[in-house]
C-alpha cells in the first residue's frame, strides 16, 4: 500500500488519500488519481477527489469521487466488518467457516462414504428378498454376497465414525477459532 500511495499519492501528501491507487476508473479501467482541491477543508482534513486520467482529456464522462467521504465511508465499513460483536462479523465469519468445512475433503469423503453404507443397506435388503425367492442351488451364493456386504458395510462404517470424530474435532477448533 505504501509503495502505491508513494506513485499516486505523490504530489497531495498531505491528503493522505486512503485509497490512492487502489480504486480504478469504471469507464476505462484504469487507476485514479488524487487531485486536492486547493484551501478546502472537511472536519479538519484536506479535501480531495479521486480523478480518472482520461478526465482532463474529456475522453469519458465520469464525474470525481468526493475522497475524504469515500475514504471515511471504507474505515467506517471496515471497522464494522471487524468489530467481533456486530453481527455483520458474525455472518461474515460464519460464512468463512462453511466454506472451509464445505471445501474440506473429509466432508466430501464423509457424503461418499454415507451414499455408499445406504447403497449397501439397500442392497443386502433386496438380496435377502431375492434369497427368500429363490431355490436352495443358488441360496449359498446369495448368502456368500451378503456376507461380504455386511463386511463391507461395517467397513464402511468404522470410516464414517473415524471421519464423524475427525469432523467433531474440526467443529471444536472452529468454535475455538469463532
Amino acid at each position: 500500500m505504501d509503495a502505491i500511495a508513494e506513485k499516486y499519492n505523490r504530489p497531495h501528501r498531505k491528503t493522505n488519500a486512503l485509497l490512492a491507487g487502489l480504486i480504478h476508473c469504471p469507464c476505462c479501467g484504469k487507476r485514479l488519481n488524487v487531485i486536492s482541491e486547493s484551501d478546502r477543508w472537511t472536519n479538519g482534513k484536506p479535501r480531495f477527489k479521486y480523478v480518472c486520467p482520461g478526465y482532463r482529456k474529456k475522453t469519458y464522462n465520469f464525474k470525481a469521487v468526493d475522497g475524504v467521504l469515500l475514504d471515511e465511508f471504507i474505515v467506517q465499513q471496515l471497522s464494522d466488518m471487524s468489530d467481533e460483536d456486530s453481527e455483520r462479523f458474525k455472518e461474515i465469519l460464519e460464512i468463512k467457516i462453511e466454506e472451509v468445512l464445505e471445501q474440506s475433503s473429509t466432508t466430501q469423503e464423509y457424503a461418499l462414504l454415507k451414499k455408499k453404507r445406504e447403497k449397501l443397506q439397500t442392497d443386502i435388503v433386496a438380496q435377502t428378498r431375492n434369497m427368500r425367492e429363490v431355490d436352495e442351488s443358488i441360496r449359498c451364493y446369495l448368502q456368500d454376497d451378503i456376507q461380504a456386504m455386511s463386511e463391507e458395510l461395517r467397513e464402511t462404517e468404522r470410516m464414517l465414525l473415524k471421519l464423524e470424530e475427525s469432523r467433531k474435532n474440526g467443529m471444536v477448533a472452529v468454535r475455538n477459532l469463532e
